[in-house]
């Protein structure tokens, strides 16, 4: 629900964007960062309705996207396309982590997976790896 609201709500920018969740709600335009931050901010609201929130820890992370061992933001100079920001979400009571791409299920339809891949201690994540499902599903 919240992936689907903020894949409702923005649409992909390269130009400078807000990324205040509470701005963008309404519509807007908005880069990794902006969609990353509003799908974050909504499912932590939902966790709350639904009296999860004590379970799953979410958080806006910055990392680097690949598929298999190439970088895609090797193909770009432009500083823009240095890093990706995804989400993160850890089930509290298994450590099990959900890794949520809001930005690229608005753009091709993946939506989520599993990782970390870490070469270098940033949240590497294989493009590969990932699926179309839109969530996961959280249960207390």
């Amino acid at each position: 629900m919240a992936l689907d609201t903020t894949a409702a709500r923005l649409h992909f920018s390269t130009v400078k964007a807000v990324s205040d969740p509470q701005e963008l709600l309404p519509g807007s335009p908005a880069n990794c960062i902006g969609y990353s931050a509003l799908f974050a901010a909504l499912l932590n609201g939902h966790f709350v309705q639904a009296d999860l929130n004590g379970g799953y820890e979410v958080e806006h992370v910055i990392g680097k996207l690949y598929i298999g061992p190439w970088d895609v933001h090797s193909s770009f100079s432009s500083p823009f396309w240095k890093d990706h920001d995804i989400v993160r979400i850890r089930d509290k009571r298994t450590g099990v982590c959900t890794y949520v791409d809001p930005t690229l299920y608005d753009a091709i339809g993946i939506a989520r997976g599993s990782g970390p891949w870490t070469k270098t201690g940033s949240h590497e994540v294989d493009l590969a790896h990932w699926n179309s499902s839109p969530s996961p599903n959280f249960t207390a």
